[in-house]
């Protein structure tokens, strides 16, 4: 989302040619489950790195006898990154993938006892057969605001020899780059490290975790992409409630761990690939860009598969749900929302979540009051050419959010169009390469957060859940924004969770942020 930084448009071409899906190869594609795919080679390994900031106390450094302390963690001595990631080649100057090995947190301004707990998440290649290696070498100043920063620590090495993995470990950095340094500066961090071997949702997890799928047919908007959408679900006989899962900007649902839970719960679980989402994808036309996936000028088109999904779910189990919960993640909750002031089937809808909402523009205030601008969005509007041509912003390189996920939570990069093998290869449900930003998308996404700030408030119980550590949304917008839902909410900030709280770094988030969800459910809608 620094695409405003980029704001003089570019442009590049559409995708290269590939063949179309005939109409059997998609009708023999309709069943097949969802986690059913053939291996996908030889992957890379990535090993994980987190780095926890804690606290500090640093020194007085100016006569106004304060500091504003921002810290800065990079990764160094791994392995060489691979020119290419599932055959997305990485950028020349490696500036696509340098939050991987780079983080900077935020700064804390006006105090000597700053206070953060905030984390970065590193990926360090590991060639087949190789041993882990790596360091993380801390830097931290005291920010003057003109350029001139003193710093307070220069190059504190810590070291991965020797220390066990799927631990946290403690570090004491001390104050060591200015002359009244002592023991009672310093700043307070913890350093998790996880081989690729022990992600959290492995992908013999992923594959028998396998959902039921029907590919559907639509009739209404931008058609574009192959104008269709696959609906997919999990039920157990005796479950009596459903629980409809929206993804967000690529993204689909790979979330066993998760579902397991929901179906234990009493919950089935029906989620959907929107037109030109995940699975959706596989039925693109010849001259479509994938790199436009999730390009859309009204988020309300997508009622009409929101609409076909919930009334699947009554076909499934004719007259046996009593309860129903429509949740979203990110662009998906603001879609949610929409869908409950749009949708054909939102009465059916008895209960709302919304998991780290794309309510508000996680940017600069001038760049906010841009994006807020219909003269702004309206212009680049018309700039934008129906199939590629101007962007807000060039995908490039790699999606470092992507392969992040994917090393932590397994998820198809690649599906064929058809069970053959005569297929050709589409970004699967989450694209590797970063995705271009539409103008259209923007200004589809700017109205849909306006019609939510002057919609009628919704008289159903609404969960929020958003993370304290996010860099996509401001956790603190986004509660605020959450005002305008309805008077019935339940809000959980969760310190040091992924922007999906269920895709965090570690187990003890993702069951934190869960426990949270399933304690709202239970209490609303019984066990």
């Amino acid at each position: 989302l620094q695409f405003l930084y980029l704001i003089g448009a570019s442009t590049m071409g559409g995708g290269g040619s590939r063949p179309q899906p005939t109409d059997d190869e998609l009708a023999g594609a309709d069943d097949a489950p969802a986690g059913a795919k053939k291996a996908q080679g030889d992957e890379p390994l990535f090993d994980k790195v987190l780095v926890r900031l804690e606290h500090g106390c640093v020194p007085k450094m100016d006569v106004l006898g304060a500091a504003d302390t921002y810290v800065k963690a990079e990764l160094v001595d791994t392995h060489d990154f691979p020119a290419e990631v599932f055959g997305c080649k990485v950028l020349e100057d490696r500036s696509d993938v340098r939050p991987l090995f780079e983080h900077r947190f935020s700064t804390k301004a006006k105090t000597l006892r700053p206070l953060w707990y905030e984390e970065g998440v590193f990926l360090a290649y590991r060639p087949k057969g190789a041993e882990p290696k790596g360091k993380l070498v801390i830097d931290a100043w005291d920010s003057d605001g003109v350029g001139k920063d003193d710093p307070l620590v220069t190059r504190f090495e810590v070291n991965f020899a020797g220390k066990p993995r799927g631990v946290w470990h403690p570090v004491k950095v001390p104050i060591n780059a200015v002359s009244s340094a002592d023991a009672s500066h310093f700043l307070m961090m913890s350093v998790y490290l996880e081989p690729a071997e022990t992600r959290v949702v492995s992908r013999e997890q992923f594959l028998a975790g396998a959902l039921e799928q029907k590919v559907i047919t639509l009739e209404k908007g931008d058609l574009s992409g192959g104008g269709r959408a696959v609906l997919l679900w999990k039920t157990k006989p005796e479950n009596t409630k459903a629980f409809f899962w929206l993804p967000g900007l690529n993204a689909s649902f790979h979330h066993m761990h998760i579902m397991e839970t929901l179906l234990a719960a009493g919950w089935d679980l029906y989620t959907l690939d929107c037109r030109r989402m995940g699975q959706a994808k596989k039925y693109a036309p010849p001259d479509w860009n994938p790199l436009e996936a999730h390009t859309t000028a009204d988020l309300g088109e997508y009622c009409e598969e929101i609409d076909a999904l919930v009334a699947h779910a009554d076909t499934v189990k004719p007259g046996k749900y009593t309860k129903r919960v429509l949740y979203g993640n990110s662009t998906g909750s603001l879609t949610a929302v929409t869908y409950m002031h749009r949708g054909a089937h939102a009465k059916k809808v008895d209960g709302l979540a919304v998991n780290g909402p794309f309510f508000n523009w996680h940017l600069a205030a001038y760049a906010e009051t841009l994006m807020s601008s219909a003269l702004l969005t309206d212009i680049y509007a018309k700039l934008a050419v129906p199939g590629g041509g101007r962007y807000v912003a060039e995908g490039t390189g790699v999606s470092p959010y992507s392969l992040v996920t994917w090393a932590q939570y397994y998820y198809d990069v690649q599906q064929s169009t058809a069970p053959g093998d005569g297929g050709y290869l589409v970004p699967g449900q989450r694209s590797i390469p970063a995705l271009h930003t539409t103008a259209e998308w923007c200004k589809a996404v700017t109205a849909a957060q306006t019609a939510l700030k002057k919609g009628t408030p919704l008289l159903i119980p609404i969960f929020v859940i958003s993370s304290a550590s996010d860099t996509w949304v401001s956790s603190e917008e986004v509660l605020a924004t959450s005002d305008f839902l309805g008077p019935l909410r339940t809000e959980v900030q969760v310190p040091c969770a992924a922007h999906d709280v269920f895709l965090s770094t570690t187990r003890d988030k993702v069951k934190e942020s869960e426990q949270y969800m399933m304690v709202w459910l239970r209490a609303h809608f019984g066990a």
